[in-house]
């Protein structure tokens, strides 16, 4: 069940994917008819991209799944294992990957040999084995979503 505020943002999220469709549609026939040579980001789609970006924050605790960004449920950062440190080791021209995890980052148990650790940054590796591990933005706050890409990853 939705509480009233999922539900405000999710419409929030639909409406400015519609503004923003929108805009980018009447943008594409005014550059293919050639009476446009910049384009500009509109101001539903900046507001857009700030919605997106507080959600894959991790406000409202939920997996948000197909959040509108442009990644499929289950692909991103929503993603499982190896593909999800993929994506976080990629993620934001690889900026992302050695941040600090927030809190002082998570304790964990390495899922390739069972050393206790703390994953430290969103991509981190086990001291004993040095298989990598990640976690994704929106979900950085439960050590349950960790994910392994083994043992002499990359």
């Amino acid at each position: 069940m939705l509480t009233g505020s999922e539900v405000a943002v999710t419409a929030t999220v639909w409406a400015l994917t519609a503004v923003g469709g929108f805009f980018g549609l009447r943008a594409a026939l005014r550059r293919k008819r050639g009476s446009v040579t910049t384009v500009r980001t509109s101001p539903a789609d900046r507001l857009h991209e700030n919605v997106v970006a507080m959600l894959h924050q991790g406000k409202g605790g939920k997996d948000m799944g197909n959040c509108g960004c442009g990644h499929p449920a289950g692909t991103g950062p929503f993603a499982e294992g190896r593909d999800l440190v993929e994506f976080v080791s990629r993620a934001h021209g690889g900026s992302l990957r050695n941040q600090l995890l927030p809190d002082g980052g998570l304790p964990t148990t390495c899922q390739g040999c069972g050393a206790d650790f703390t994953l430290d940054t969103f991509v981190g590796s086990c001291p004993e084995c040095g298989g990598v591990h990640a976690v994704s933005p929106p979900r950085c706050g439960d050590p349950a979503n960790i994910q392994f890409a083994g043992v002499g990853y990359r």
